[in-house]
């Protein structure tokens, strides 16, 4: 039996920003987002992207690509790596990384 963790607690909400899919973002303003800076914490991923409306999820599980060294699997800290990727983080929000992709260098956790 495959497994997926896609649709599990999924929230997205619209923002405003010129963000595209697959960018970990931050808010930049009221209503707003940007893509997250090298070393930043996240609110969300954009998941899609409409006009200049952009789909954040919020919640759930999502896949991103990693840099550096690949994440521990279980709790950990994760902030923005850019090119639409993440990291390791020494410290920030823990999330629940739930799986690694080391030669793909992919990661899916949830939000």
């Amino acid at each position: 039996m495959e497994h997926s963790y896609q649709g599990f607690h999924r929230e997205v909400a619209s923002f405003a920003g010129t963000v595209q899919p697959g960018d970990p973002v931050a808010l930049s303003g009221n209503g707003t987002v940007a893509p997250a800076e090298d070393g930043q914490e996240f609110i969300g991923v954009c998941v899609s992207r409409q006009g200049d409306l952009a789909g954040v999820q919020l919640c759930g599980a999502v896949e991103a690509g990693f840099t550096g060294a690949p994440p521990a699997l279980g709790y950990g800290a994760l902030a923005a790596a850019g090119s639409q990727a993440v990291k390791s983080a020494e410290s920030g929000r823990s999330r629940l990384i739930l799986s690694v992709d080391e030669d793909a260098g992919r990661v899916v956790f949830l939000l």
